[in-house]
This record gives structure tokens, C-alpha cells and sequence, in this order.
């Protein structure tokens, strides 16, 4: 069903799919993620030939690490915190290095709906629009860069946590160093690339 809808979309001339992806919400949906905010009307057009409709019941998990969902409808608990109306979901999907991306998955409350976008058609958009692709890199990048910061930062407690005083003083130094290189290789993982595409990862 929802094949023939895409391909009766694909059939209206480009006016008319730009019009009812604004009339059916399509860019109040990519505006709740970051970078997919303000598209112009080709992207747009573009973009709502790949957004996808999910339902979860209550008491399961939403379990897709290659795809970015904003709510709809229904409410999720992630975390310590309640999702609804207008959030996402996976939006370190971007992200190539397990290390930097969300490991707790929300379960949904009460029925939910979503609205998706898969990273694969993200890529296939961005290779239409090459401006569009830097945007969606440098996204990349500051988020790698902040995911990265959080992920030292919390390794290095626990170790220091774990260890005794002066730990550091007596040789502790390549303990440090080693969550060094990993935060730094996780980085990379997804910073590498000159932009972002189908063929990362």
C-alpha cells in the first residue's frame, strides 16, 4: 500500500508534490530533526518520497539503528524521560562508530506512530543534492565531535572511579590513553568521509 502511494506521488507533476508535502505535514516532520530543518522545495519534494509510516504497540522497543523517526502520535519512555508528540528518535544514526551512538532504545508507552527516514535514502538524497550533503556532513561531524567529548569524559570517570588515588602518578597513564584512542578512532569513523553518502560506513 504504501509502495503505490510513493509511486502515485511519483506520477503528480514536481508542483504537486511539493504542495502535498507541505500539506501533509512532511516538513513540520523534517523540522523536528536538526538537520533536515528549513528545506527548500526540491529537497522537500525529494525527502517525502522516503519519509515512511511506523506503528509500535505499547511495550515495545523501537529498534531501528539505521534510521531517524520523529513521533507523531503515543509516547515512549527513554532514559529518564517521556518522548511524544514532535520527538526523535535515532538521530545518531549519522554516526558510523557504535561507541557514539544512543545504546538505550525507548518503549513506547502507549501506541505510537512515527514518521521515518532511512539512512540509505538519506544518502541517495544527498547525492541529488551536494549542498545538501554538506549540510547533513557537518551535522555529522559536530555530532561525532560532541558524542566524542561525552564518551572520554564518561569512560575516564568510571576508570578513575574504579582506581585508587594517585592511579595516574603510579602508571596509569596508558589506561588514559587507551580510552584516548578510542574516543579518537570513534571520531574518525564517521569524520573521514568528504561527505556523507550510501557508501559510508
Amino acid at each position: 500500500k504504501q509502495r503505490f502511494h510513493q509511486s502515485t506521488i511519483r506520477a503528480l507533476s514536481p508542483g504537486l508534490q511539493g504542495e502535498i508535502a507541505i500539506e501533509s505535514g512532511a516538513a513540520d516532520v523534517c523540522n523536528c530533526v536538526p538537520y533536515l530543518r528549513d528545506l527548500g522545495h526540491d529537497l522537500l519534494r525529494e525527502i517525502v518520497h522516503y519519509l515512511l509510516p511506523e506503528m509500535y504497540g505499547p511495550g515495545e522497543f523501537v529498534i531501528n539503528r539505521d534510521a531517524v523517526s520523529v513521533i507523531q502520535r503515543g509516547s515512549a519512555w527513554w532514559k529518564d524521560k517521556i518522548l511524544s508528540y514532535a520527538d526523535i528518535i535515532g538521530e545518531d544514526m549519522l554516526l558510523s562508530s557504535a561507541h557514539l551512538r544512543n545504546s538505550v532504545y525507548p518503549k513506547t508507552l502507549t501506541f505510537v506512530e512515527l514518521m521515518t527516514l532511512n539512512r540509505l535514502d538519506l544518502g541517495t538524497v544527498c547525492e541529488k543534492f551536494p549542498h545538501f550533503s554538506h549540510t547533513v556532513r557537518l551535522a555529522q561531524i559536530k555530532l561525532a565531535v560532541r558524542r566524542g567529548v561525552v564518551f572520554y569524559a564518561k569512560h575516564f570517570k568510571k576508570m578513575m572511579a574504579l582506581r585508587p588515588a594517585g592511579f595516574l602518578a603510579d602508571g596509569g597513564e596508558a589506561e588514559s590513553m587507551e580510552i584516548h584512542k578510542c574516543t579518537v578512532q570513534s571520531i574518525n569513523e564517521s569524520c573521514h568521509h568528504p561527505q556523507f553518502s550510501v557508501t559510508e560506513g
